[in-house]
């Protein structure tokens, strides 16, 4: 269909028939776009497709084997049945996490990825999001600091959200010794995630998925990168990454200014939710719990 084509139209008593034809000169040269556009994006999307049937089937055929052994009466074992549900959690966390990520970078294009504020214990909220990760990798994070109380204004969910993104990739190119988690303030806030890696290429590797937003893959670590710089980038703050072939760091350094203690006081039982905290851990981290 060539660009500018005009259709004919039956006889119309409309007098503004010239108006009409213009229209449908508009309609038909959207539609050509629309075609090279979904030409274009055909493959990238096609990928997320494959990405997200893939936890779906394996949701789908535990479940029918759960129903066959229900119905028939089939004797197994517990741990059958066990292990079945666990992989239906697993792949459940997981679509959560690409449908999250999802709508997180429809919200970043758009514009309309907001903070909610909340006045915390920075130290408190750092510590408390170790504690619960621990709980699913065998204590293998180690947390330290310097202060015992920095009250901060920021959006928690986020900043737990991005703190995690971080501690799952390092849980995932660790050699499986201990990462250890640094929170330290002089003129800003630090906290510095670090991580013996298994593999001397790994470096280079993240700091390319750190750099560069590759959205051809939900699935890609660059996408879970680029939420939590651009979480990191509301609150005025930075992401730094670097090391060497045998340690790798990541850190988030965030802007400081003195809050009001009081107002903290009144509102700590009212936003600190651990079993939102430990659903989130599992959701950041599904990816990485099949090896523990």
């Amino acid at each position: 269909m060539k660009q500018g084509r005009i259709l004919p139209f039956p006889m119309q008593k409309n007098i503004k028939i010239e108006n009409s034809i213009n229209t449908s000169n508009v309609v038909i040269k959207n539609a050509e776009e629309e075609v090279f556009k979904v030409n274009e994006d055909h493959e990238k999307y096609g990928n997320i497709t494959e990405e997200l049937n893939s936890p779906l089937n394996i949701v789908h055929g535990n479940i029918q084997l759960m129903e066959m052994l229900i119905q028939n009466e089939v004797s197994t074992s517990k741990s059958r049945l066990t292990r079945s549900i666990h992989s239906v959690k697993q792949n459940c966390y997981k679509l959560t996490k690409l449908l999250n990520n999802m709508i997180d970078l429809q919200k970043i294009r758009d514009r309309q990825f907001y903070l909610c504020y909340n006045t915390v214990n920075i130290v408190e909220v750092v510590e408390n999001t170790v504690v619960n990760a621990n709980k699913l990798i065998n204590n293998k994070i180690v947390f330290d600091t310097n202060v015992e109380e920095k009250i901060l204004q920021c959006d928690l969910g986020k900043v737990q959200k991005s703190i995690l993104i971080l501690l799952s990739n390092a849980v995932n190119f660790s050699n499986d010794e201990k990462i250890t988690v640094d929170l330290n303030v002089e003129e800003n806030i630090e906290i510095a995630i670090m991580f013996k890696s298994r593999d001397s290429k790994h470096l280079n590797f993240l700091m390319d998925k750190m750099d560069k937003l590759k959205v051809e893959s939900i699935e890609d670590i660059s996408v879970g990168f680029h939420i939590c710089k651009h979480i990191v980038g509301l609150h005025n703050g930075r992401i730094e990454m670097g090391g060497t072939e045998d340690e790798i760091y990541f850190t988030i350094n965030l802007p400081y200014e003195s809050r009001d203690n009081i107002h903290y006081l009144y509102t700590k039982d009212k936003i600190f939710n651990n079993e939102n905290l430990i659903e989130r851990v599992k959701v950041e981290f599904s990816d990485n719990l099949e090896r523990y």
